[in-house]
């Protein structure tokens, strides 16, 4: 992912972050059986991960930020439980809030990854409203 897209997603991670609250967890990740298509995995108190619509929210907020010629390198956008089994583990691992860290050759999540960018990991400290 070239560098001018991670920025693009830290702008949106930050953007969303002032506008609606914070995430818990916000990351872009190249799964090794998905040659250069990403996934957006995030997960925030204001987003419900059973609901379609913070899906297509989410989809219209890369709209906005990533051009035609970016897009069609996302594959998937998927919206986490604050309590999935993963989560305790990932937390333990990396602490960050609007940065910016690389990981290659990762088992998250139960899934292969060849690289992550994990702009924000960190436990919530509110329970969802």
């Amino acid at each position: 992912m070239k560098k001018v897209i991670r920025d693009k997603f830290r702008k949106m991670e930050r953007r969303l972050s002032e506008e609606y609250g914070p995430f818990n967890f916000f990351g872009v990740f190249l799964p090794e059986e998905s040659p250069n298509r990403w996934d957006l995995l995030v997960s925030a108190n204001w987003l419900a991960s059973d609901d379609g619509a913070a899906t297509r929210f989410l989809i219209e907020r890369m709209r906005e930020h990533l051009d035609q010629g970016e897009i069609i390198f996302m594959s998937t956008v998927v919206v986490l439980e604050g309590d999935h089994p993963d989560m305790d583990e990932i937390y333990e691992e990396i602490e960050v809030e609007h940065g910016f860290v690389e990981m290659r050759d990762e088992v998250i999540f139960g899934r292969d990854i060849e690289r992550a960018y994990i702009l924000t990991c960190r436990r919530s400290t509110a329970e969802a409203w």
